[in-house]
Parts: structure tokens; sequence; C-alpha cells
């Protein structure tokens, strides 16, 4: 997946996301490593945030990524006003 692609999918995903969504994903994004790796599989087994939670999950070890999907989350907070 190209670079373009790969943030033209996630801007899409995050923009899809209710702001109690995205607070709870910011959260989990923000757990140490482990962590994190168990509450992304948990929303992904549940289906809550499929698109999203596969990409993480796909590229899991790029910090560059989760803090890239955080500032992603953070302004689709703030073009929804919430």
């Amino acid at each position: 997946m190209e670079l373009d692609e790969l943030a033209e999918r996630i801007e899409r995903a995050c923009a899809d996301i209710n702001p109690e969504g995205r607070a709870a994903i910011i959260h989990v994004l923000q757990e140490a490593g482990e962590e994190r790796a168990t509450l992304i599989g948990h929303r992904y087994r549940e289906g809550q945030y499929a698109d999203l939670m596969e990409l993480l999950i796909d590229l899991h070890d790029d910090e560059g990524l989760r803090q890239y999907v955080i500032g992603e989350l953070r302004v689709a907070e703030l073009r929804s006003g919430h």
C-alpha cells in the first residue's frame, strides 16, 4: 500500500468514528505495547472500527503510524466540533 493511499484510508476511518469512539481509540493508542495490542485485538474481534483496527494490527510496530493515527483522530475531533 502506498503512503498516500494509507494516509487517505486512515483519514477516512478516523472521520467515520463518533466522538466517544475517537476518545477510546486515543486512549488505547497511548497504552504500552502489549496492552495496546491486546486492546486493539479486542476491538477488532468485536467488529469495532474494523478498518482502522485492521490497519493498526497490520502495522503494529510502526511508532510513526501510531502517532499519525492519534493526530488524525484529534483532527477529526476538531472538525466535528466536539
